[in-house]
């Protein structure tokens, strides 16, 4: 059985809401995904997943509940694989080992 999907699609990088509080715009839900069954709509704003604020990809990774796949599709990435190049060009390390790194001990 697949592990059931986020389903939505959000900007690259946060957006300041207030002056401390950021969130990543929904652009996009997935028909019956678990974000339109939560009533999830485009335009929204993710504040928090999993009880953590959120700003970025990388606080996304910090979530181990979410799934690799998931997170890189939530930032605009059709193609995991482009996902993780990109993400290594630019913090200079893969997803999954910064997931690691991020999560130790949690």
């Amino acid at each position: 059985r697949p592990e059931p999907s986020f389903g939505v699609t959000v900007l690259q990088t946060g957006t300041r809401l207030e002056d401390d509080v950021w969130g990543l715009q929904v652009l996009e839900v997935t028909p019956g995904s678990a974000a339109d069954l939560a009533g999830i709509r485009v335009g929204d704003f993710i504040l928090a997943a999993g009880g953590r604020p959120v700003e970025t990809s990388q606080e996304l990774l910090r979530i181990r509940e979410i799934r690799m796949t998931d997170i890189s599709l939530m930032v605009g990435f059709e193609d995991q694989s482009y996902f993780t190049r990109v993400f290594r060009r630019i913090t200079g390390t893969l997803p999954r080992a910064y997931r690691e790194r991020m999560t130790r001990g949690n």
